[in-house]
Parts: structure tokens; sequence; C-alpha cells
């Protein structure tokens, strides 16, 4: 548990959180103790940050129809694109073509089209804050029931 003076919060990590919604337990006590402390002060869960691919579902059928979609009009990025999965530029497969990994193909991807980086972003900031609302009203219910 620590005591953020600047946000005026009481914070938790997930687990202490947890360990807290055990009426009587040790962590129950600590909090009742610093709610007393400061009661002022909102009670907020701090979850570690999540580690996750933001770019699920980012496969080549989704590549192939976002270029369609964004490419220029003599194709020249469907052209890369059909190279680097060992294509002929109509879309069909070579008898004998190198072909570039997923991790490279993504890449690749991702460097042609950085505003998904934004649009991504955009969507983990909103997401990011309605965790933590859902988290502090849950703990709020666990907490007043």
């Amino acid at each position: 548990m620590k005591i953020n003076y600047a946000r005026k919060a009481i914070e938790l990590s997930k687990s202490e959180a947890k360990k807290a919604e055990v009426y009587g337990s040790e962590m129950y006590k600590a909090l009742l103790d610093a709610k007393k402390s400061f009661p002022d002060f909102t009670i907020s869960v701090k979850s570690a940050p999540i580690k996750h691919d933001g770019f699920k579902g980012l496969n080549r059928a989704f590549m192939h129809d976002y270029i369609e979609n964004h490419d220029d009009d003599d194709h020249n990025t469907m052209k890369e694109f059909n190279t680097l999965c060992g294509l002929d530029e109509k879309g069909n497969k070579k008898s004998f073509a190198a072909v570039a990994s997923y991790g490279e193909l993504r890449m690749w991807f991702l460097n042609r089209y950085p505003e998904l980086h934004d649009m991504q972003s955009s969507i983990d900031t909103i997401m990011k804050r309605v965790k933590e609302e859902q988290a502090k009203k849950e703990l709020q219910h666990n907490l007043y029931r």
C-alpha cells in the first residue's frame, strides 16, 4: 500500500486489493487504518502494466485488406506485400520463392502504416482509463458491502 500525497490517494496493488476484500484480514485492517488517517483520500488500485500485443488479429488477411484500401494508384505497396509473401504481382503463389517471416512482414507493414500505432495508442489510453474506473468501482463495492 502506498500513500500518494500528490494525488491524494491510497494506492493498492491488485493483490493487495484482493487481500483487502477479506473481512478482518491484515490488509483489510491496514486499509481501514489508512482510510481513518486520510479520510479525504481516494482509494485506487494500481495494476501492473499489461504486456500485450496491441495488434492482436494483425494477420496476413488483415494486412492484405488494409493495403487494398490504402494503396496508391499503381499498387506499389501491394506489389511489395506480394513479394514478401512469395506471391506474384497478381497474388498467385510462385512455384519457388523466398518468403518473409510473419515477424518481418508485420514489421514492414507497421513501418509502412505508422498511423496504426496512433490508433492503437488511442485505444490503449481509453481502455486504461476504463479499467482504472472499473477497478475503483469494484473496490468501493467490495469495501462497502
